[in-house]
């Protein structure tokens, strides 16, 4: 089997997210759902009612009063949030793995992830933009395909780093040359596998060609220079993080400058914490990440 099918062949196999995502996934969109039916069926999964009222009664909602009430929380989050937060409960397991093949340890690939979520977040509003509809779930999904691909990485390491440091090309693009798919491409395609959203789709596959993404290039450009920024500060950069270069163009078309930036990464660990920390299964994240 050649290693192009071997990797296609992973992403078929690859366990699917709990079941209650794929059926927020079908009514995210549903203006007339009954909330307290909903709750009724989120009930039914304890560990995802659990996420639910952790993450909405967490410092990223910044909520006025505690929220014990399913019911109460899905209300006043509303069914997009829902959505997210659901695929954030069911993705952070998934999220926190060893990849020795692109040099993370355990925590470092669901760090890296989150403080991409958030720093897209917050530069939204650093720059007084309406967040892009699901921005935190691109985010935290953009690096998805390296949990895939890091068995496909650990044989062939030397030979993408030689083909980056001799021909001067990013990561993304020597896998792609030897494997014949990189990781932006796997994530897309196993997100594709699990019928999430276009957009969603879209921000993984291109998160590193920002210029491809066509109608979903403002999403797709806020999810590259939060990624970017992630590896500046440090957070997960692993053996790739400094193997590929920022788009201007993309940092541009927001509007962004060096301090604005700087106020985006300064205002993002602190809610990564408790976030981090909630998602993690209570594992406090270390500084400096």
């Amino acid at each position: 089997m050649s290693r192009l099918n071997a990797i296609r062949d992973t992403i078929r196999k690859f366990p699917d997210l709990p079941a209650m995502c794929g059926h927020m996934m079908k009514h995210r969109n549903d203006a007339h759902i009954d909330f307290a039916r909903l709750a009724r069926d989120i009930r039914y999964d304890p560990g995802v009612t659990a996420n639910v009222l952790k993450l909405t009664n967490s410092a990223y909602f910044g909520l006025p009063q505690r929220v014990d009430s399913l019911q109460t929380a899905i209300t006043l989050i509303g069914m997009k949030r829902l959505f997210e937060t659901i695929v954030a409960g069911g993705v952070a397991g998934k999220l926190l793995v060893r990849l020795p093949g692109y040099h993370l340890d355990r925590e470092e690939i669901l760090s890296h992830s989150l403080w991409n979520a958030l720093a897209a977040e917050e530069a939204c509003r650093m720059l007084n933009r309406k967040p892009v509809e699901l921005l935190f779930t691109c985010g935290l999904l953009h690096d998805l395909g390296k949990i895939v691909m890091d068995e496909f990485i650990q044989p062939v390491q030397a030979e993408i780093l030689e083909l980056v440091n001799a021909k001067h090309v990013s990561f993304d693009k020597a896998e792609r040359r030897i494997l014949g798919m990189s990781h932006a491409q796997a994530g897309a395609e196993l997100l594709d596998r699990w019928k999430f959203p276009e957009e969603i789709i879209a921000a993984v596959r291109w998160h590193h060609e920002p210029a491809m993404a066509g109608a979903h290039r403002e999403l797709v450009d806020t999810i590259h220079v939060a990624d970017m920024l992630a590896y500046t500060e440090g957070l997960g950069a692993g053996i790739d993080g400094f193997k590929y270069t920022i788009w201007q163009e993309s940092v541009t078309n927001l509007g962004m400058n060096i301090r604005l930036l700087e106020r985006v990464a300064s205002r993002t660990l602190d809610t990564m914490k408790e976030l981090e920390h909630v998602l993690g299964g209570g594992r406090e994240v270390r500084n400096g990440v």
